[in-house]
Formats: structure tokens, sequence, C-alpha cells
């Protein structure tokens, strides 16, 4: 699917990018993916093409065992549900996993594809801007005259990796996760 597309492209790139291959380095590599909806990419293809998936027991295989598979990852998975701030999320459970030792190395990143049932949940909601026939003037998030926002589809994965793994296999780090906080 596109949605498993994206995540294997966006992680595998991360780990070549970072200089990591899993198949070959004998770490315990973790994998935190914020997902808004997994599971509806699915039943939405189930249902197109005469599926019940939704009905029944549900045989698909989910992204992170997919992924994990393919990449060879031998360390923790899990997804995070935040919504726009899924992404964000992934980073701080990655660090926090790393600063705990439960990990050697974490990919950490965000996905997220626009399908219809997302599409007319946010418009339900009327949160999505009703400009459509005025493409320029409906993503103006910091415009006074502002009615929603326009949904778009993204991808990306980072590897983090503790301080002294980094410095030991003299990589350059790009970024560092000083801290992080969430509120509601």
């Amino acid at each position: 699917s596109r949605v498993q597309q994206a995540t294997l492209w966006c992680c595998s790139a991360a780990l070549a990018n970072a200089g990591w291959d899993p198949h070959v380095d004998e770490l315990r590599i973790g994998i935190v993916l914020g997902v808004g909806g997994e599971w509806i990419h699915h039943w939405e293809d189930n249902a197109v093409h005469g599926g019940d998936d939704l009905y029944t027991s549900n045989e698909a295989e989910s992204l992170l065992g997919l992924t994990q598979q393919r990449l060879g990852l031998r360390g923790p998975s899990t997804t995070v549900a935040a919504a726009c701030a899924s992404g964000n999320y992934s980073l701080a459970v990655a660090r926090s996993w790393i600063k705990r030792g439960m990990v050697d190395v974490c990919i950490a990143g965000g996905i997220e594809l626009v399908t219809p049932v997302c599409r007319a949940a946010f418009h339900n909601l009327r949160a999505l801007s009703r400009r459509i026939d005025d493409v320029a003037h409906a993503a103006r998030p910091f415009d006074r005259d502002r009615d929603g926002f326009v949904m778009g589809e993204g991808a990306v994965a980072m590897v983090l990796e503790a301080d002294h793994v980094a410095r030991r296999r003299g990589a350059t780090p790009l970024a560092e996760v000083a801290g992080f906080g969430a509120a509601s």
C-alpha cells in the first residue's frame, strides 16, 4: 500500500543516511511512528474491493510488523497517535527509550496519508477550509480570515542514537533532541 511504501522508504533512507545497516549491525534498533489512522487505510482499501475486514477478525499485517521484518529491526516498536503532534511525540518516545537503555538506536517519525474517511471526518468537524474554489487563500494559518486548514500528506523518519554511540563510531550528529514537553 502507499502508506507501507512511504514508511519503508523513509525508514530505510534514514538508516542509510545515518550509516546503519540492521542486517549487519547487531543492534537493538527500535521504531516509533506517529500514525493517526493506520488501519483506516487498510479498511478503506478492503471495503473498496468488497472485503469485510472491518467486521471480521483482521489478519492484516501491521505497519510496524512489516517495517521491522523488511528492515531486520531487533528492538521494541510502537505507534503513537497525538493528532498533528504525532511525529513530534515519536521523537520524545524514542529519546526516552535511548535514555533508559531500552535501545541502542531508534527510528522515529510520522506518516499520514489522506484517505476519504479522514477527509470526511475533518470536513464534518468543520475543521477544513471551505475555500476549495480559491486554493491560493485556503491555506492561511495566520490570517485573521482563515476558515480552517488544508489537509496534506507526508512521511518522515530520522535516526536517534545516544551521543556516546555516535561519537564512538565517528558519526556527525545533525541535531539534538534536548528535551520534550507535552500539554493538553
